[in-house]
């Protein structure tokens, strides 16, 4: 789930909002940020149990802290899929369908591709 990085000035604008009483909608495109993030993001808000002006009153360090900038990457199944395109890379002149076979033994031997995609019994 890749999503675009929130900065703590969008952040505190988001908290402003919501404590206007605007919707996650309305917040979203105000602040140009996809919905999601902010469905996110409100969800965090209300985990912590203060009010939307508490969380306003806190200082940057603190408020970083509370919602640090999630990982978009997973580093697991990005370092594991590296580790395949280069098998597959170094088979040059292989046919597709021979790429494909060995692209499926590769998931069936990785458990965490095989649960990410599902797709091979």
């Amino acid at each position: 789930m890749a999503r675009k990085r929130t900065d703590l000035m969008d952040l505190r604008q988001l908290i402003q909002l919501k404590q206007q009483g605007h919707s996650n909608r309305e917040a979203a495109e105000l602040l140009n940020i996809h919905r999601n993030t902010v469905n996110d993001y409100v969800r965090l808000f209300l985990s912590t149990d203060r009010s939307y002006l508490e969380l306003l009153s806190l200082d940057n360090s603190k408020l970083e802290e509370l919602f640090p900038h999630p990982i978009l990457v997973d580093q697991k199944r990005y370092e594991i899929l590296l580790d395949f395109l280069k098998q597959v890379e170094n088979m040059a002149g292989i046919s597709d369908f021979f790429i494909f076979v060995f692209a499926q033994t590769f998931i069936r031997s990785n458990k965490v591709l095989k649960s990410f995609w599902n797709i091979i019994p």
